[in-house]
């Protein structure tokens, strides 16, 4: 009862910390939700003894920046004509095809270095790519050589 209390008490400072995090007062209301959800969940973890704006601030500036990671993913849309692809031997291969696009998907949606691996198939140079997504050449390259090894493990 005491931690819900102390929700209650810190209801309007919640608020206020997530305006800080989102201009849009949906966004900022979503997100003092989760944070009050989160704060519930994990209740075995809150020292009754310490200061409650912290551990609260922690969390949610946590659960902003999950959020906010989620949504710099890039969804991979590159392959819709890869299933249009007509010759005798595509039947062969439909299934390889499927098995490798579905693990591109699959890491499109977990990291964004895939989109950087799609650019460079593409035949984009690594400066161009740079160019189109405002990150340092180095980024660039990091990205590619981490998006093929995360590719090589899927497909192995």
């Amino acid at each position: 009862m005491e931690l819900e209390h102390r929700i209650v008490e810190n209801l309007s400072w919640l608020k206020h910390q997530a305006r800080r995090y989102y201009g849009n007062p949906y966004d900022a209301e979503d997100l003092v939700s989760d944070t009050i959800e989160k704060i519930l969940t994990n209740r075995s973890h809150f020292d009754g003894f310490k200061d409650f704006k912290p551990w609260a601030m922690a969390i949610m500036r946590n659960i902003f920046i999950t959020q906010y990671n989620r949504k710099l993913c890039v969804p991979f849309v590159g392959i819709d004509g890869v299933h249009s692809y007509s010759s005798p031997i595509a039947a062969d291969h439909r299934e390889s095809i499927n098995r490798i696009l579905s693990a591109i998907r699959r890491c499109a949606r977990e990291s964004i270095a895939i989109e950087c691996v799609v650019l460079y198939a593409k035949g984009y140079t690594y400066k161009e790519i740079s160019a189109i997504l405002g990150i340092p050449i180095g980024t660039v390259m990091s990205r590619i050589s981490n998006g093929r090894k995360m590719l090589r493990d899927v497909l192995e």
